[in-house]
Parts: structure tokens; sequence; C-alpha cells
């Protein structure tokens, strides 16, 4: 099962924000998303884990339910 959380904030003119995650938080970028989907805060979604230039990453993201 891949990992999930609930986005704190998304920008959708810029494209990015962050996962909420035991982890800390996650970057998310729109090109990761792998539905015609627009994150909203608070949706629940799973993705995997990487380590990014600056930090942890979420990649191949779908919304849950």
């Amino acid at each position: 099962m891949m990992p999930q959380g609930n986005v704190r904030w998304f920008d959708k003119k810029k494209g990015y924000g962050f996962v909420e995650h035991s982890r800390g938080d996650i970057f998310i970028h729109y090109t990761e998303i792998k539905e015609k989907y627009v994150p909203e805060s608070n949706d629940l979604i799973s993705f995997e884990i990487i380590d990014g230039e600056k930090g942890l990453k979420a990649q191949n993201i779908t919304k849950v339910g």
C-alpha cells in the first residue's frame, strides 16, 4: 500500500503545494498527478515518496476515494 496524507495546500496557478505526512510535509507538483485532478486542502491522496533536490517529494499522486 502506498503512503497516504492530506493536502496541506496547493496553489493552482503555481502548480505545487504540500501534503502532510508522518515524515513531515512533502512537496507535491502537478506533473506527478496521475489523473485529471486538482488537489484541494484536506484532500486525501496516495503517493510514492522520493528524495528530491530540496527534500522529500511525492510522485504518482492519486486522489483516494
